[in-house]
């Protein structure tokens, strides 16, 4: 049986890129994919293909929706089946916890499971979120330690964000929401979990909270939905708002790539980072949690990687591309 699938050639210009070729399917091949509600419009399959086609590594991923009531059968069919692992996009992210034999000390601290692993008849969770988001600060030199962050949104992504800032040892992280009970909620959490980490809910809406929270600030990420297409003018920031140019501004949303969040920013004179490289961060970790190796050159695979989703992302009509699921948050 042969399968066209989306790996990577090389291009005239010596990068790789997202193409379709022709791979051999056997008994042999590992079943991979993600699972979600919905996921017709995901990048997930041709990301995954790519990177393992990239790898040398004999598998295929799909993506399969499933229906709400439907995710347990869904989960130990696909272990049933021999399946090596799955992704998990909204919203079965928190509901899938409970099927795990086993969840790693992140997924637990956060509460959600992204990548499952099928492994002598056992459930394994993890969650990539955190990681994704460590990398590209890492790819470019950014150093987390006693750096003051900004965080605006307080759902799935926002939580992702607060832990991995705290567990590199930030001196305070500012979380600025539209619902302040439930920035307020998190904080409680996340001070529970890391005494050593100042750690202060702002309300979005309060103009002077919102200067406040923003003044010295070494890292602003938006972890909210706002400025994803098609909402493409929107920003979790007013539109006068005054950002100090010493900062990064980082946002989760990667369709668009520069959204109006990055363009304030610039606006501002600061340094940005969109978040397709979170995107291609969370495969490379999913397939290393399934492969259960190293992969050497994170950075280099993900160089390797992007111009194809930028390719893929112009190419794309209709609903944003996503992979992680992440929502708006409330």
């Amino acid at each position: 049986m042969r399968n066209a699938s989306p790996s990577l050639s090389r291009g005239s210009s010596s990068s790789w890129r997202l193409c379709v070729t022709e791979r051999h399917v056997t008994a042999h091949t590992l079943t991979l994919g993600v699972i979600g509600n919905p996921v017709g419009h995901s990048l997930s399959p041709q990301l995954q293909n790519a990177l393992l086609s990239r790898l040398g590594v004999n598998g295929c991923y799909h993506a399969f929706e499933v229906k709400p009531n439907e995710l347990e059968k869904a989960v130990r069919g696909a272990s049933a089946l021999g399946f090596l692992g799955l992704n998990v996009t909204v919203p079965f992210k928190e509901q899938v916890v409970p099927l795990c034999d086993d969840i790693t000390h992140e997924a637990e601290a956060l509460g959600a499971v992204n990548t499952l692993l099928f492994k002598d008849g056992r459930i394994v969770g993890t969650t990539t979120d955190p990681l994704g988001f460590l990398k590209p600060l890492e790819a470019r030199g950014f150093e987390l330690p006693d750096k003051t962050v900004v965080v605006l949104g307080a759902g799935g992504a926002a939580r992702a964000v607060i832990f991995a800032c705290a567990e590199r040892g930030v001196a305070e992280i500012r979380l600025l929401n539209r619902t302040h009970d439930k920035a307020v909620r998190l904080v409680r959490r996340f001070r529970s979990l890391f005494p050593g980490v100042r750690i202060e809910a702002c309300p979005l809406l309060e103009w002077g909270s919102v200067s406040n929270a923003l003044e010295n600030a070494d890292l602003i990420v938006n972890a909210t939905s706002a400025g994803m297409w098609p909402h493409l003018e929107r920003s979790p920031l007013p539109e006068s708002v005054s950002l100090p140019r010493d900062a990064l501004a980082y946002d989760l949303v990667y369709n668009p790539l520069r959204t109006r969040f990055l363009q304030q920013a610039e606006e501002n004179g600061l340094a940005i980072q969109d978040g397709l490289d979170m995107l291609i961060y969370q495969a490379i970790a999913s397939v290393e949690f399934w492969l259960g190796r190293q992969l050497g050159d994170w950075h280099g695979l993900a160089r390797e990687l992007r111009p194809g989703l930028e390719r893929a992302l112009e190419w794309s009509s209709g609903p944003p591309w996503s992979v992680t699921g992440k929502g708006k948050d409330k």
